[in-house]
């Protein structure tokens, strides 16, 4: 005989304890990288291999849009070339526009659907 197919309670409490385990996990092997890091040089960006070890140093960049938009016209060209422009969806208003003007904006739109996310509430 084939075992019932778990409920959803059974289930909740299946991936409560794997997200636990999972946590614990991560932990772990963010600790290990901690460890494995201190043995190693570093630089503020690059690569840094020792024993087949590599290490990946990056730097976040962030820019002032706005500030950059306002002072564009006075960048030298040079300075331009170091900004790329992207454009990205603004979810709230797309989903506001007109039936017309929502198929306009969709001609230059991808759209694929995301992984979706569980939550379970304690005591579920």
């Amino acid at each position: 005989m084939n075992a019932p197919a778990p409920n959803l309670h059974e289930l909740a409490t299946a991936w409560r304890i794997a997200k636990d385990r999972e946590t614990r996990a991560n932990a772990e092997r963010l600790d290990i990288e901690a460890a494995m890091l201190s043995l190693m040089p570093s630089k503020l960006e690059g690569a840094v291999t020792v024993d087949g070890v590599t290490a990946y140093y990056k730097v976040n960049r962030k820019v002032d849009t706005e500030a950059l938009k306002s002072a564009w016209a006075a960048i030298p060209e040079a300075v331009q070339s170091a900004f790329k422009w992207e454009a990205k969806v603004d979810t709230r208003a797309f989903r506001f526009l007109e039936p017309d003007l929502l198929r306009q904006a969709q001609e230059y739109i991808t759209s694929t659907p995301a992984k979706p996310t569980i939550t379970v509430k304690e005591g579920t």
